[in-house]
């Protein structure tokens, strides 16, 4: 649950990393957030130290892109089928039951 704790500090801090736009000041940031998370500094310089990690990360990424139809965040998959966004632009329960209810 910590992790996600971190991920969702650095979505909310986004525009402080890009404000800055620096690599020390997002590393920073990563920190800090992760701090919240209960991580600590040398877990977190780590993570960031772990080259075959980001290369995975970068074949995922790429592959939700290019295979998936993977566009942006949040993107909603059910049973590998993409979930189309309502025309409102946001995505819904409804919406969301819907695609759970076909897939079954």
């Amino acid at each position: 649950a910590g992790h996600f704790k971190a991920i969702e500090g650095v979505f909310a801090a986004q525009q402080a990393i890009y404000a800055g736009g620096t690599v020390p000041g997002m590393r920073r940031i990563l920190v800090r957030e992760a701090a919240k998370a209960g991580l600590t500094q040398p877990q977190v310089e780590a993570c960031l130290a772990d080259t075959a990690a980001f290369e995975a990360m970068d074949v995922r990424v790429n592959r939700a892109a290019n295979e998936e139809g993977v566009t942006g965040t949040p993107t909603f998959m059910v049973n590998g089928v993409k979930v189309r966004t309502p025309p409102t632009g946001e995505m819904d329960l409804a919406t969301l039951d819907a695609a759970i209810a076909a897939a079954h």
